[in-house]
């Protein structure tokens, strides 16, 4: 959640850091700070809220060639400066960020109160920065500090440590939390992903688990470089307002980029990447796994999995998997999903998958990230760089990312295409112009509607079928940036208990795509109606006609309506929130990419 960053070799270390925080803020926005090693020791400035409110405190100078740096998503303390990263030692020598959690921090917090030593901040991590100090006053080096006070912990972390008596060097470590190394040829950058990593960063590394490295201006020796190809790291928003609207209006590209790579017979990301991996004759069913929206995700391919190959096929929270001692069966290919590749559940869910003899299959955006490492096969999503909190043209690819999978498992089934298969071939195509339809013809429709139901202090999401969990990827995005409380309900659930919630206050959205359920639809709609309630419909259906305010989506495929309806959600929740005046890019108490418990 936290992200963190580094650097030394450069000519102006605050100015630099202060930049790496910018592009990190979206992992954290509660405060920032930055630890830079000064003339006479270690000079730490920070700050509450945004990192626009730490740069207007002024750079520390162009004298700094080294110091590390910290945007905050508060878990141990309420967001102040006391509370905000770098933390520095009690006797001043030793300063740290952490992104993680520290699970015995009252036994650590203890042993520090029995040696005199008081901590002055609500978190869990300075008891880190106190500990190594008192290792470097028992007259160890500070390499072997860090190592010491960290073989303590209990939990993930991901941590940089300066020291007043070794500038220009940097401490690295990580266990289960991101941390890479980068260089641009002339300073060396430490980031907690690689959107932080500078522009000019040719090459990155990943810290290993367990791994404590010291970082100087001399590239490390001895380490798996990664080249980086542009538009791996960092990207601006252009002309839009903000990166929501810019990603919501990149999905006709980024969805053709999938579509051209997944598809391929013989692309990267084809089948013939990471299908050559697994073996198919062994999958009797597939599980997929996910977070939040990566889970809705896979509810929706776990659909295209049945239909298309007809292998029984499901979906779940992957932060609940590891909780109920599941039964791992050893024909069931698991499926993780992740934008970040490093998200903390999703991780500890594929590893206690390993210590099992199953296939795993990672779907991730970010090449070279934990769970593309560790997985045994990688679909690539395709999607550039997402900056915004809440998911758009990732999630979209996702999806496409399950048809790929689904349609392999079926080609394997038929040995050639079957009639399903090549209608879906015919279609695949039209997708990417469907959407720059959508998103360039009913843009002013949908916030019409958007305009008609802001004020609604509750919303109903309702779907049935694989529209299920479209809608409640919709009722995410809701409740994500615009803050309103929405929840999403199977249509056929409606009367069996959530219908003595209808009233006037609130207001019902269906979600309609253009399957067998059309009149099914048209009777849920009077019954909401009938008790009071408030109705909106986004359809596909062209043979129906709804007695409630309507957009009408165009149908492109049975399969790939789902895409296209939830692409018009997206909208739909990015309007309901900028005529609230939300920001829809930093919305309150999330981080883009979650690695805490």
């Amino acid at each position: 959640m936290c992200g963190i960053a580094g650097i030394t070799g450069t000519d102006d270390a605050g100015r630099a850091l202060i930049d790496a925080l910018e592009r990190l803020e979206y992992r954290g926005y509660d405060s920032a700070g930055i630890a830079t090693h000064a003339p006479d020791g270690i000079e730490v400035r920070k700050s509450v809220g945004s990192v626009a409110a730490l740069a207007a405190l002024g750079s520390p100078g162009g004298d700094r060639r080294s110091g590390i740096a910290h945007t905050r998503w508060a878990t141990h303390g309420a967001p102040s400066t006391r509370n905000a990263h770098p933390h520095l030692s009690h006797d001043g020598t030793t300063a740290l960020v952490h992104n993680g959690t520290v699970r015995n921090v009252a036994r650590l917090r203890g042993e520090l109160t029995d040696r005199g030593i008081t901590t002055t901040s609500d978190t869990d991590s300075e008891v880190l920065v106190h500990l190594i100090a008192w290792h470097r006053a028992q007259g160890v080096d500070a390499l072997e500090a860090v190592r010491l006070t960290l073989a303590r912990v209990d939990g993930d972390y991901a941590v940089l440590v300066i020291t007043a008596d070794r500038p220009g060097t940097l401490i690295a470590a990580a266990s289960g939390s991101p941390l890479l190394i980068g260089t641009d040829g002339r300073a060396v950058h430490v980031a907690s992903d690689r959107a932080a990593l500078s522009s000019g960063c040719t090459h990155c590394s990943p810290v290993l688990d367990g791994e404590v490295v010291a970082v100087t201006a001399a590239v490390p020796a001895g380490r798996t470089w990664e080249v980086l190809t542009p538009g791996t790291t960092w990207t601006d928003k252009g002309s839009y307002p903000n990166f929501l609207l810019k990603e919501i209006n990149e999905q006709p590209q980024t969805s053709r980029a999938a579509i051209g790579a997944l598809f391929s017979p013989v692309a990267e990301g084809s089948a013939a990447d990471w299908g050559s991996t697994l073996d198919r004759s062994a999958i009797k069913r597939v599980c997929f796994l996910g977070c939040g929206s990566s889970y809705y995700a896979g509810q929706v391919a776990a659909s295209f999995v049945e239909n298309l190959a007809r292998i029984p096929a499901t979906a779940e929270p992957a932060a609940e998997f590891t909780q109920r001692d599941p039964v791992v069966e050893p024909d069931c290919l698991y499926v993780l999903i992740s934008q970040s590749g490093e998200t903390l559940d999703t991780l500890h869910a594929h590893r206690y998958l390993r210590r099992h003899p199953v296939q795993t299959l990672s779907i991730v955006n970010v090449r070279g990230s934990s769970l593309d490492r560790e997985s045994d096969a990688s679909i690539p999503l395709c999607a550039g760089a997402e900056v915004s909190v809440a998911s758009t043209k990732v999630v979209t690819n996702m999806q496409i990312a399950g048809l790929a999978l689904a349609s392999w498992l079926a080609r394997a089934d038929y040995g050639s295409k079957s009639a399903a298969l090549l209608e879906l071939d015919l279609a695949l195509p039209i997708l990417p112009t469907i959407l720059a339809d959508l998103l360039a013809g009913q843009d002013a429709e949908i916030r019409a509607l958007a305009e008609s139901v802001h004020a609604f202090r509750s919303m109903y999401y309702l779907g049935r079928g694989p529209s299920w969990p479209v809608a409640r990827e919709g009722a995410q995005k809701i409740k994500e940036i615009s803050y309103i409380h929405a929840e999403a309900y199977q249509a056929s659930e409606l009367k069996h208990g959530p219908l003595a919630l209808v009233d006037p206050d609130h207001v019902s959205v269906v979600v309609a795509a253009n399957d067998a359920g059309g009149q099914q639809s048209a009777t849920l709609i009077g019954q909401i109606q009938a008790r009071g309630g408030a109705v909106v419909v986004f359809s596909q259906h062209q043979d129906y006609e709804f007695d409630a305010p309507t957009v009408r989506l165009p149908a492109v495929h049975p399969l790939l309506d789902h895409i296209v309806m939830g692409v018009a959600l997206q909208v739909f929740a990015y309007h309901t929130a900028t005529i609230l005046d939300r920001d829809v890019d930093r919305p309150r108490n999330l981080a883009k990419s979650v690695t805490v418990e």
